[in-house]
């Protein structure tokens, strides 16, 4: 049975009441999921959010599960100790570091009934690895494992084998400059747009990381802001280098990360990935995070991608095979 305990929300800071709801430990109800030792919430879906929704969709996008999924571990994590360190008073579920993570996507999900999302730690792995998913009407919508570094405010120490470096995630200091055409990366808004243009580097291409303007994505998880750049990025060279048209639709099936440390806070940053000519409409790319003054690249951010003409997207959608 799982543990009764008042809904926590009351309590979270701003950022986690963006998106998340009546986050409480275990299963409410006897349903699957995380178990005695997880954690689940309601899916806050407002529409009204400049950064989820720039414009209007029929899914809830992807970017708001990966924030739904980063704040309930973080609230996890700081309920379990993965820091020894950790002191009592250092906040509730700050954006950690996340060192690690691996997404499967199976489905979009729908703005109505409301989502849950759950995480609980992985039985037998690394302090601060869990496991994440988000279920609507029984079934898994995305799930996968996340790795989280130690509490806000920590050293970050070494590393050993098998953990996640400690500390807290840090938004970078991006550059300013010109802005990417805001219909390649699919937003409407130009101050929605968080690259700048594409340009050839030796085998790949690159695109810098602007700095925010009007605060969009302000109180984002780190993490989430990096893959939405790293998204928007991976467009772009959708239409400009495989050349797909304008109005297809990209579907996101798998979402990686892989920043072994934390990003320098004072870092200028730009994306980088190697062009590889391919066919079918299911591609894979995988975006380096790249510092101007560091040889080695910072991290990854990979992505599997289904690309559909626009009729296609909707006799998918309305048959409910996506």
């Amino acid at each position: 049975m799982a543990r009764q305990a008042p809904p926590v929300a009351p309590t979270m800071e701003p950022a986690v009441r963006r998106v998340l709801t009546e986050l409480e430990p275990g299963s409410p109800g006897g349903v699957p999921g995380p178990g005695p030792d997880g954690w689940t919430g309601r899916l806050r879906v407002d529409e009204s959010d400049p950064f989820f929704y720039d414009h209007p969709l029929d899914h809830v996008p992807g970017m708001l599960l990966l924030e739904g999924m980063l704040r309930s571990a973080a609230h996890a994590a700081d309920r379990g100790g993965v820091a020894d360190t950790r002191r009592a008073d250092d906040g509730p579920h700050g954006p950690r570091h996340v060192a690690a993570l691996e997404l499967r996507l199976n489905r979009l999900c729908r703005p109505d009934p409301p989502a849950r999302v759950e995480v609980a730690p992985v039985p037998g792995a690394a302090p601060g690895r869990y496991a994440v998913r988000v279920v609507q009407d029984g079934a898994e919508i995305c799930g996968g494992t996340v790795l989280l570094g130690g509490a806000r405010g920590t050293d970050p120490g070494p590393v050993a084998p098998g953990h996640a470096a400690r500390g807290a995630a840090r938004v970078p200091r991006p550059r300013t400059g010109r802005a990417a055409d805001a219909r390649l990366v699919h937003k409407r808004r130009p101050g929605a747009v968080l690259v700048g243009p594409l340009s050839p580097e030796g085998d790949g291409f690159r695109a810098d990381l602007l700095a925010e303007r009007d605060h969009h994505g302000s109180a984002v998880h780190p993490t989430t802001l990096l893959v939405e750049c790293a998204r928007q990025f991976a467009t772009m060279a959708g239409h400009l280098v495989a050349r797909v048209p304008l109005d297809w639709q990209f579907l996101l099936t798998t979402i990686t990360v892989a920043t072994p440390a934390p990003v320098p806070a004072a870092a200028r940053l730009h994306l980088w990935s190697r062009h590889r000519a391919g066919a079918g409409r299911s591609r894979a790319i995988e975006v380096e995070v790249r510092a101007v003054d560091q040889a080695e690249p910072l991290g990854t951010v990979g992505f599997g991608v289904t690309m559909l003409p626009r009729r296609s997207y909707e006799r998918l959608r309305a048959s409910g095979r996506i």
